[in-house]
């Protein structure tokens, strides 16, 4: 049976509050009890999303850094 690990309020404000525009590396650093899966798992059952702008940041990161297919596009 899978363990059941509960959630406190100020918890919930945090990932309420800082999901859309955070890392999960970010996230655990504030919920330092918590893991990756719990993270997305809690975020996708409060239906949370991250922001555009964080997502388009994000995917310009990991193409610098060679992480993600460019299509051939130079990346500045």
């Amino acid at each position: 049976m899978k363990k059941k690990y509960f959630w406190a309020n100020d918890e919930l404000d945090i990932i309420i509050n800082n999901y859309s525009n955070s890392s999960p590396a970010e996230l655990l650093l504030l919920l330092p009890n918590k893991n990756v899966n719990s993270l997305r798992d809690m975020a996708k059952k409060l239906r949370l999303k991250k922001t555009h702008k964080y997502l388009t940041n994000n995917a310009i990161q990991r193409m610098k850094e060679g992480k993600l297919k460019t299509f051939g596009k130079e990346i500045s």
